[in-house]
């Protein structure tokens, strides 16, 4: 399996947002973004990337230690040690304390013609 080594990741808010620290969990490990920027607030855009230089089995945002925070779009871009750089997105969702979102994409695998 190819190590990821660094992902980059860019959350827009939607209409709720929320004044928590954005924290994701990497294989289980609960951790901070590098680097992160921007904001959560409703309709605002919080970027982080983070560099694990480690084989990935889940990476999630969790949600906010209190309230409610809708998100509008995930958009992440995945840097392993083999192949080029890839990109996955997913759509609108609502966390609170009770869940999170797996934001882990597998690459994709290689196309040819036949």
């Amino acid at each position: 399996m190819p190590k990821v080594q660094q992902f980059e990741c860019t959350i827009k808010t939607g209409k709720v947002g929320t004044d928590c620290d954005v924290v994701m969990v990497f294989n289980g490990h609960p951790l901070p973004f590098d680097a992160p920027s921007g904001g959560t607030a409703s309709g605002e855009t919080f970027t982080g990337s983070f560099a694990p230089m480690s084989v990935a089995h889940s990476i999630s945002i969790v949600g906010p230690t209190s309230g409610e925070w809708q998100i509008d779009e995930i958009a992440v871009t995945y840097h392993l040690d083999i192949g080029e750089p890839y990109s996955a997105r997913f759509g609108p969702i609502g966390l609170d304390i009770t869940n999170q979102v797996n934001i882990w994409a597998e690459p994709p695998r290689p196309t040819f013609d036949v």
